[in-house]
């Protein structure tokens, strides 16, 4: 009986205590200041865009790149003080200006001599085109905000 009573007691305070975390804190939170809903621009998108593959892709980049590459892959992600050579701004010209080809086989490989790790064991090569994808939207979410 009393282990009866101590089992309905933890229930019920686990209970509480659920109900009482979803009520006070807010259900957007941020980690390391990365906003997880970041709400996408849909104006600053092709007419032909994939949005299933482009929120997919954004998953990914969050997941695997934003710490080092930023939120926004401007090259100020949360690890990149750390690292030299410094991570990469996504929405540079010069990066812009690679293939899908060229900026999946870097996701895939890496670049050796930098803590670009290769991600071939991770993500499969749809995966890997979709944060392809979502790199092309950064920059294409950069200038529209640029030109806005």
């Amino acid at each position: 009986m009393q282990s009866a009573l101590w089992i309905w007691s933890g229930v019920a305070f686990a209970g509480l205590l659920s109900w009482a975390l979803v009520t006070w804190f807010p259900e957007d939170r941020t980690i390391l200041g990365i906003e997880p809903y970041e709400q996408i621009e849909f104006e600053a998108l092709p007419a032909d865009a994939n949005v299933a593959d482009l929120e997919r892709g954004r998953s990914y980049y969050m997941q695997l790149c934003a710490l080092c590459h930023g939120a926004n892959g401007n090259g100020y992600g949360e690890f990149s003080y750390r690292m030299v050579p410094k991570p990469a701004d996504l929405t540079n010209i010069k990066i812009m200006n690679k293939s899908d080809t060229e900026l999946e086989a870097v996701i895939r490989d890496g670049i050796k001599g930098t803590a670009m790790a290769p991600w071939k064991k991770t993500l499969d090569a749809v995966q890997r085109n979709q944060i392809v994808g979502y790199i092309r939207y950064l920059a294409l979410q950069r200038n529209y905000q640029a030109n806005g």
